[in-house]
């Protein structure tokens, strides 16, 4: 159910993610958006380790989706007003 919230343009990645995980390589890290029922867009950050059972199978998938939106608006911000900044003072 949670895919379904997942933007149409960021879930080949999300899914890419997801399938490269293979016994020995279980770490996960994946960048999306979603919608949220009340229609906000919001980026998400997902992190965690995939555990493997003896025939190879993934038998548990530990975690944390975090909502980095705000925090990377303000990544964004602050490159734009540092680019403002070197203008001025190189000019």
């Amino acid at each position: 159910h949670f895919t379904s919230f997942i933007l149409p343009d960021d879930r080949p990645a999300y899914d890419e993610a997801h399938a490269t995980l293979r016994v020995g390589a279980g770490r996960l890290e994946a960048s999306y958006r979603i919608r949220r029922p009340d229609g906000h867009v919001r980026e998400m950050l997902e992190c965690g380790e995939v555990y493997f059972d003896a025939e190879g199978r993934q038998d548990l998938h530990m975690g944390v989706v975090i909502d980095v939106t705000d925090a990377r608006h303000h990544h964004r911000q602050l490159a734009v007003e540092s680019q403002v900044l070197e203008s001025i003072c190189l000019n």
